[in-house]
């Protein structure tokens, strides 16, 4: 039997609805294939989020400066290092117990750098510094309980083995550091910031999931 025109118009567009429909379907991935991709990227993510960099700060703070040359202790600026869960940032009439106000400069007065600093305090502005060395928001970390810990609570011998030319941030240092107390408690998990120009994080894994233990 020869078709009608009526059943070979039926016909085309029924295979141009099939046609259709399919160019309309969004492309899915298989679950595994979609599973194992959500892992990479945040594979990656981490990653990237993990290496050491420097970040700009507002003001170009040395701690090489005030640290290793002017031999100022961490806990004279980070006062609350030893009191408080934060270790804190120091508040802008730290920095002018020793560098003074616009009115009255005392160290560095034409310094563009202390200047910048004397401004946030004419404004009554904290220095919005970038936090550099972060946790997870889930994370409580008691820079107090760190800070005022017995060092004698570590077993006998824990440091044994620390090279600190060849690998400063191994488990062995990083005791080392504590268990001298002072301003190295902060190297333990800082590293020696004392030495920065600009701070930065000297562990990749800092903040994660096991870098206590390693």
């Amino acid at each position: 039997m020869i078709p009608n025109n009526m059943q070979i118009l039926n016909h085309h567009n029924e295979i141009n609805s099939i046609g259709s429909d399919s160019l309309m379907q969004p492309f899915r991935l298989p679950a595994f294939l979609a599973t194992l991709a959500t892992f990479f990227v945040t594979l990656i993510i981490l990653t990237l989020g993990s290496i050491s960099m420097a970040k700009e700060q507002p003001i170009a703070f040395s701690h090489e400066t005030h640290v290793t040359q002017n031999e100022i202790p961490c806990q004279y600026c980070h006062i609350y290092a030893r009191r408080s869960f934060s270790s804190g940032v120091p508040p802008v009439s730290i920095c002018l117990g020793c560098h003074g106000t616009k009115e009255a400069p005392l160290i560095q007065p034409e310094s563009v750098e202390a200047n910048k600093m004397r401004d946030y305090w004419a404004k009554q502005e904290p220095i919005p510094w970038v936090k550099v060395h972060d946790i997870p928001d889930f994370v409580r970390f008691p820079h107090t309980e760190h800070i005022n810990a017995d060092a004698e609570r570590f077993i006998e011998g824990a440091e044994d083995g620390c090279d600190v030319v060849n690998d400063d941030r191994s488990l062995a240092c990083k005791v080392m550091y504590f268990k001298q107390g002072g301003d190295n408690r902060c190297t333990a998990c800082h590293g020696s910031v004392k030495t920065m120009e600009v701070v930065q994080v000297v562990d990749n894994n800092f903040g994660e999931m096991g870098w206590c233990l390693e």
